[in-house]
C-alpha cells in the first residue's frame, strides 16, 4: 500500500490526494484576490510532489500572468528560508505572492520576508499545502490547502486490511482523497490585509 503518487504503476494500490488540482487551487485562489504575479517556491524538482504542484501552478497561470515564476528548494524551514531570501526577493521581477510546497516551508519564506522588513500577511500573498497546526502561528494564519491527512491514512488502511484479508475484489488501484483550500490572512489582498 503506498501513499502517494504510483507513477502509473497499476499493480500497487494506492491512496494519494490528486496533487496537480491540488496546485492548481491554491495558485487559482492567489489570482481571484488579485494577486498578478504569483510565484511558486518548489520543493526539489525529481520528487512526484513537486513536480504534481508545479503542473497545476502552471495550469492555473497559463492565462492568466504573462510568465511563471518558479524556483526550487531543499525541504524545510530554513533551506525555504535561504532560498526566498537569496533567490525571490532578489529576483528582477519579486512576485506579489507565492505558493509555497508545504506549511514548513512557507514558514522559512514568512521568515524571509520578514528579514526583509515586509509584513505578512501584508506585503506578499501566500498559500501552501498540509493545513498543519504551524498554519496558526502566522497573524491572520497562513492559507494552506487541506490534504485531508487523517482521511488518507485511515483510507489507506482500510485498503490494506481488505487487501490482506482478500475482501478486495477490484485488485490494485489508485484512491484519491479530495483536499480544499483553507483560506486564511496570508492570501488576502493587501488592502484587506492592512486593514
Amino acid at each position: 500500500m503506498l501513499i502517494g503518487n504510483p507513477m502509473g504503476n497499476e499493480a500497487i494500490w494506492s491512496v494519494d490526494n490528486d496533487n496537480v488540482l491540488a496546485g492548481r487551487i491554491a495558485t487559482q485562489h492567489l489570482l481571484d484576490q488579485g494577486f498578478r504575479r504569483v510565484g511558486f517556491l518548489a520543493g526539489p524538482s525529481e520528487t512526484t510532489v513537486t513536480r504534481d504542484r508545479l503542473e497545476g501552478y502552471m495550469q492555473a497561470i497559463r492565462d492568466r500572468q504573462s510568465r511563471p515564476y518558479v524556483w526550487h528548494s531543499d525541504f524545510g524551514s530554513q533551506a525555504a528560508r535561504e532560498a526566498t531570501r537569496e533567490h525571490i526577493l532578489t529576483a528582477p521581477e519579486v512576485p506579489d505572492a507565492l505558493v509555497v510546497l508545504d506549511d514548513f516551508m512557507a514558514m522559512g519564506a514568512v521568515q524571509a520576508l520578514r528579514d526583509f522588513g515586509a509584513n505578512v500577511p501584508g506585503d506578499m500573498g501566500l498559500v501552501s499545502f498540509n493545513d498543519s497546526a504551524i498554519c496558526r502561528l502566522i497573524e491572520g494564519g497562513l492559507s494552506s490547502v487541506s490534504l485531508n491527512i487523517e482521511t488518507l491514512v485511515q483510507t489507506a488502511c482500510e485498503r490494506l486490511v481488505d487487501a490482506i484479508e482478500g475482501r478486495d475484489p477490484e485488485g490494485p488501484r489508485r484512491t484519491l482523497v479530495p483536499s480544499a483550500l483553507i483560506a486564511r490572512g496570508t492570501s488576502q489582498p493587501r488592502e484587506v490585509a492592512r486593514r
